[in-house]
């Protein structure tokens, strides 16, 4: 009897540090760099992916390699897949960047829950590696968590048939359609709401005609629609 009290404390012991630690990551606002390093934010330049290409692209064009050296950047991004890295602790993530698919963004594997949600908001940072040759590579610095669903200024592709409302509410007017695979530039994020198990926010959209209102910013995505994987499920 003793013994089998002992094992039980044990279980309950082990189970409550494993769900600590199962718990400890991602931690919203705070930013994980792959070697632990503190980090000072300033030193990073928020751009688009477009930005840093167009920046990159000069560099090479003029022959001026080493303008790439010790600038650092930093860009708002949806994870839309998390593989594993055959035989390390790292996962590789591919990324939505306002219309850029990135590809191969490693991060220890500590640095994401089994259930993190795809199209989950993150920030990455990164820099350029310039060797003697002139050659240049991005090397991966690490990854913030985000509370934002959507990002005011980024189009988005309607992953269905999305309506236009008035206001943000399921009840309100619908005043227009978003055509499957349509993009649409957001100009205002709202509350958040889950509809049709997808948590997500409501955001004001403009589409390519000029109409403005209302949708629900979980069918708008890079094209595919991503249900949410809750914790109780």
């Amino acid at each position: 009897m003793k013994k089998v009290l002992m094992f039980i404390f044990f279980s309950i012991f082990a189970a409550s540090f494993f769900y600590s630690q199962y718990r400890t990551y991602p931690a919203y606002g705070k930013i994980y760099t792959i070697n632990d390093s503190e980090v000072d934010r300033k030193q990073f330049k928020e751009v688009t992916f477009d930005e840093v290409n167009e920046i990159y692209d000069t560099a090479i064009k003029t022959e001026n390699t080493d303008s790439l050296r010790n600038i650092k950047f930093k860009t708002k991004c949806h994870i839309t897949s998390i593989s594993k890295v055959h035989s390390t602790n790292w996962k590789k993530l591919t990324l939505y960047c306002n219309g850029t698919s990135l590809y191969d963004f490693l991060v220890p594997k500590g640095y994401l829950l089994p259930d993190t949600a795809l199209f989950e908001s993150v920030e990455i940072y990164y820099y350029f590696i310039v060797y003697i040759d002139g050659t240049v590579e991005r090397k991966d610095y690490g990854i913030e968590f985000l509370l934002d669903g959507r990002f005011a200024g980024f189009r988005y592709k309607a992953a269905d048939n999305l309506k236009i409302r008035e206001t943000p509410s399921l009840a309100a007017e619908k005043i227009g359609l978003i055509s499957k695979y349509e993009n649409v530039t957001i100009l205002e994020v709202g509350q958040k709401e889950i509809i049709d198990r997808i948590e997500s926010v409501w955001v004001k959209v403009r589409t390519d005609d000029g109409k403005e209102g209302w949708s629900f910013g979980g069918y708008l995505t890079d094209g595919y629609l991503y249900f949410q994987k809750y914790f109780w499920e």
